[in-house]
């Protein structure tokens, strides 16, 4: 006769493959892996067409640009790991006990790099519009990339609520986070798009001026694009299931 109870403790019964349920939380983690992956080899072309043509460029920059890049590396390895455990040790995230302890250290990642690109342009704004409104957004947005990222670095230690909608602490930080990253994108996108469209009608010089049209197409292309995608995942935490930790 069998039962339950001659099962060894280590055994897993897995779920029933294909369930909405399973498809909801593992397909989710599977692509966003997957995306992952994609985005990193783009920044590694990036870090190395850099490298080649940064000879003039300052140390301090040179060091940020590394900082940020082995940052990208090790976001990328520790959501690898987290994955794995969910996806393969565990075979389903709800199977697990408990979050694996490598998870959190992928808010704590993504609040430094976050806060460390946006002090970065903030300090671009600062250079480029001497302008009492420039230095007043600047400040701003060196505040709220702090902000951001302290409460990454807190989100982690918070103990899960029971219903993560409820306007618990985990909930609130979150939410905290991710409003300070639009506010914050959306700062960055507005100013410099500004700061350059007043350089290029200040203009003397065709060729300067080609090249600052082009500085405005490509902060329209990352800079627009970034505050859109990251309005987006404030969207999607506030309609979605309230997970309390977004990669």
């Amino acid at each position: 006769m069998t039962s339950s109870a001659t099962l060894p403790s280590p055994v897993v019964i897995p779920h029933e493959v294909g369930s909405e349920t399973d498809l909801n939380t593992t397909g989710p983690i599977f692509v966003g892996l997957i995306l992952n992956w994609c985005l990193l080899g783009c920044l590694v072309v990036q870090v190395y067409i850099y490298y080649l043509s940064s000879r003039g460029d300052r140390a301090g920059l040179k060091f940020l640009v590394c900082f940020v890049s082995i940052l990208d590396m090790a976001q990328t390895g520790v959501a690898t790991e987290y994955a794995w455990r969910l996806l393969v040790v565990y075979n389903h995230p709800f199977d697990e006990p408990d979050d694996p302890e490598v998870s959190i250290y992928l808010p704590m990642i993504n609040g430094i790099i976050s806060a460390a690109v946006q002090v970065f342009f903030a300090w671009r704004i600062w250079s480029l519009n001497r302008a009492l409104a420039g230095r007043v957004a600047a400040i701003f947005i060196s505040l709220i990339a702090l902000m951001q990222a302290l409460s990454c670095i807190i989100a982690p230690n918070i103990p899960v609520d029971p219903l993560p909608d409820s306007g618990g602490p985990i909930y609130l930080v979150t939410l905290l986070w991710l409003v300070s990253n639009v506010v914050g994108d959306i700062l960055i996108a507005a100013f410099m798009l500004y700061t350059l469209r007043k350089a290029r009608c200040q203009s003397l010089s065709q060729g300067v001026e080609t090249i600052l049209s082009r500085l405005m197409v490509n902060t329209i292309e990352t800079g627009v694009i970034t505050a859109i995608v990251a309005s987006l995942g404030l969207v999607l935490f506030l309609l979605g299931t309230g997970y309390d930790q977004p990669m």
